[in-house]
């Protein structure tokens, strides 16, 4: 797995979820936003890319913290992802 590739792919997704408003940045971090379930966000890229997005998801899925703030980041993280969809666009 080519891990730059994935987190590169993951923070342009969580950067356009931020931008549709699915993710919110406060002060002390993130959160999902209020009315988060109500959107969806379709992202199209080749098929590397949607891949590396699955990735970058199942990095957070698996991910091992004993941070409890860094934890609940990447679960706010997975929330927001879960209100996309991957469409794969060669």
């Amino acid at each position: 797995m080519d891990r730059a590739a994935s987190a590169e792919c993951g923070a342009l997704s969580l950067d356009m979820l931020h931008k549709f408003r699915i993710l919110v940045k406060s002060n002390t971090g993130f959160s999902v936003a209020p009315e988060y379930k109500a959107k969806c966000a379709y992202l199209f890229g080749d098929v590397k890319t949607v891949d590396n997005i699955d990735k970058f998801v199942s990095s957070l899925v698996g991910r091992r913290s004993s941070l409890a703030q860094h934890n609940e980041t990447a679960l706010v993280f997975k929330d927001t992802i879960d209100q996309t969809m991957c469409v794969p666009d060669d």
